[in-house]
């Protein structure tokens, strides 16, 4: 989306934030997407007129850095800045909380209790500050149960212990309905549509039937709903879809936690889970709430387990993410179920139990649906890694299963020779630690298959490549699959020589940024002493809009 956007006639900052999840890394990149953001970075790197900006929380990184090959390099290390609560002026942390003051919908009566005797001195001075818990204190929600004169004490306890707030709410403010959707909602890394977490709700909540909810079940679940929204969760709708998150990492951080400390009631849940993604984050879910890599331990191999694999693998995906266009345009897009990505991520659990028999267990659910006929769903090129398993656990080429791991090459095999450039790598490098897996005419037909491919993506980058950086970036993927082939690319690369001096000299024309002095608005830091922290909470005083 950003390289669609991309004008290098203008100076352009692409934002993406949370671009690894919101809370944990078990939201998963999309397809390429790792590779996407580093010929992002890339770019901004080579041009004069491009600046990019990624946020995460440096946990989440850590994991990614593992989970990832690609994002093991050096590229997310050039110019990381790493921010803390404790690196915040107390001038910026007076700021934060004006602005959620200003911006809220807090009665005038709340406010001013905030401004008698400076009461705000001591949020903004407290040891426990975090601008998660200014966000929770200045809404609605936050103020059921405290009069006016007692918001300040509110506002500093809540800070005392940030668990108290959740858990007060979710035991004196929530009803049973509303607490099963937010853990319902803690199965899901993403964004999930809004009638896939009515049928996950509706599974768990209503059990003992495979009848459809009558018209009062459902009124429940729409009732829980908007009693959350707003507050605990922010629903999004783009056309006819409507997709519900958790309105802030912390709130999902709690619930995680919540859910981790009760062993019973996450089998419960995955016992009735309708969606490979709710099985796959709670097998992942360790003690402290966050999703990891592999399954934690909290909830052990066994029949519950394996059955809600097999019931849900090749389940649709309830997730979506954001789709825009040139124009601006924005709608919300369903992920794609992913059967062959499934297999390799549960191929990868065979390690975290001790019983030996699971990755058999995933091999036997991937020979019943080649058996059914759907070999194309399994074959995917993310199936890969399910593969490499298999051929590593039972050499030669799968042992028992070598018929498995032919069919599915096979299909992998019809997918990548036309595919993109990106999936080809991903076959690349399968291919060069499985060597033994090509004979000898299979490797020489596979060579003149990537000649092939190298030579049009060399015609696509001339014809399609908007900047040098670009351009660059993907000459280098071409020329990665080429060492591998040993492919000769030199006259053709040579031909391509003048289309990237035509990019180079049209950008060279641009600003440069380098030292230049940002002049927007309000660029002044805001100061830290009481007398500038007093003025500015001076300006909501008799303020009736507030």
């Amino acid at each position: 989306e950003a390289f669609e956007l991309r004008d290098p006639t203008r100076r352009q900052v692409v934002y993406y934030d949370d671009f690894l999840g919101r809370s944990s890394i078990g939201d998963r990149l999309g397809k390429n997407e790792d590779q996407g953001i580093l010929r992002l970075l890339s770019e901004a790197k080579r041009s004069r007129t491009l600046k990019v900006i990624l946020t995460t929380r440096e946990y989440i990184l850590a994991e990614a850095r593992r989970l990832y090959e690609r994002l093991s390099g050096p590229e997310l290390e050039a110019a990381k800045c790493i921010v803390t609560v404790e690196h915040y002026t107390r001038g910026r942390r007076a700021r934060i909380l004006y602005n959620h003051v200003y911006f809220s919908t807090l009665p005038c009566a709340y406010v001013r209790a905030l401004l008698r005797d400076r009461s705000y001195r001591k949020v903004i001075d407290h040891p426990n500050y975090s601008p998660r818990i200014i966000e929770w204190m200045t809404t609605d929600t936050a103020l059921t149960g405290v009069p006016p004169d007692k918001f300040p004490d509110a506002f500093v306890a809540a800070l005392d212990n940030p668990t108290r707030i959740w858990e007060h709410a979710l035991e004196n403010q929530l009803g049973d309905d509303a607490q099963y959707v937010l853990l319902c909602l803690a199965t899901i890394s993403g964004r999930i549509g809004h009638d896939d977490l009515r049928h996950a709700w509706e599974t768990l909540v209503i059990k003992g039937t495979n009848a459809e909810p009558t018209i009062a079940e459902r009124k429940r679940f729409v009732t829980a709903l908007k009693q959350l929204d707003g507050s605990f969760v922010r629903t999004t709708r783009s056309h006819a879809e409507i997709v519900v998150e958790f309105h802030n990492p912390s709130i999902r951080d709690f619930v995680s936690r919540r859910l981790a400390g009760e062993p019973a009631t996450l089998a419960e849940i995955v016992n009735s889970a309708p969606y490979f993604e709710q099985v796959s984050c709670l097998l992942r879910l360790n003690g402290d709430g966050h999703v990891a890599r592999k399954p934690a331990g909290v909830l052990p191999d066994g029949a519950i387990v394996r059955s809600a694999i097999g019931r849900t693998l090749v389940a649709p995906s309830p997730l979506f993410h954001s789709v825009r266009n040139r124009t601006g345009g924005e709608w919300l897009a369903r992920d794609s179920a992913n059967v062959g990505g499934r297999l390799s991520e549960a191929a990868e659990w065979s390690d975290s139990f001790a019983n030996g028999g699971f990755l058999e267990f995933v091999c036997g659910k991937a020979a019943e649906l080649v058996s059914l006929g759907h070999i194309a769903r399994v074959a995917t090129v993310e199936a890969c890694k399910f593969v490499a398993a298999v051929v590593s656990a039972w050499p030669p080429a799968g042992g028992t299963w070598s018929a498995l791991v032919t069919a599915i090459l096979g299909g992998i095999g019809e997918e990548v020779a036309n595919s993109s450039c990106q999936d080809w790598l991903e076959w690349t490098r399968f291919t060069r630690g499985h060597r033994h897996l090509f004979d000898a005419n299979a490797a020489a037909a596979w060579t003149e298959r990537a000649q092939q491919l190298c030579e049009d993506e060399i015609e696509a980058i001339r014809h399609n490549a908007d900047t040098a950086g670009e351009a660059e970036s993907w000459l280098d993927e071409v020329k990665k699959i080429a060492r591998y082939w040993n492919i000769d690319l030199k006259s053709e690369i040579a031909g391509l020589h003048d289309r990237l001096d035509e990019l180079a000299d049209r950008e060279d024309g641009q600003e440069d940024w380098d030292g230049e002095r940002y002049s927007g608005r309000d660029t002044t830091p805001m100061g830290s002493a009481d007398a500038q922290i007093d003025h500015l909470f001076s300006s909501l005083e008799g303020d009736d809009d507030v």
